[in-house]
């Protein structure tokens, strides 16, 4: 369940979202994809993510299953290409680590490392 006390109210549950093309509006956005195990994060961690990308985007939340027993959260964030000029961009965590970062979509070096550090 997500927690919509905690969660934006724009939400999209995006659990039968095998991928991209599976959401017709993402073909439309620059698209960050966030993969990270949400709950394993401290609410304040949680917080500056969505601030951050609320400078750029609209933010939607769902979830994805890995497994029967195991579901990790995917944390998908739409660019606004009037904010952020240049190639779309892909950024992935999984459990927390910054994995990819495609296209030159780049974090503030403190931000990376805080979230590094989880």
């Amino acid at each position: 369940m997500l927690d919509t006390n905690f969660y934006p109210k724009n939400c999209i549950d995006l659990k039968n979202c095998e991928t991209i093309d599976d959401l017709p509006a993402l073909k439309e956005c620059f698209v960050v994809l966030l993969w990270c195990q949400w709950y394993g994060l401290d609410h304040t961690i949680r917080g500056m993510i969505v601030n951050y990308f609320k400078q750029y985007s609209h933010i939607l939340f769902g979830f994805r299953s890995y497994s029967d027993d195991k579901e990790i959260p995917l944390f998908a964030s739409f660019l606004d290409p009037k904010k952020v000029p240049g190639s779309p961009a892909c950024l992935i965590f999984y459990n927390g680590i910054l994995q990819s970062n495609i296209q030159g979509f780049l974090l503030p070096k403190e931000f990376e490392q805080l979230i590094n550090k989880y």
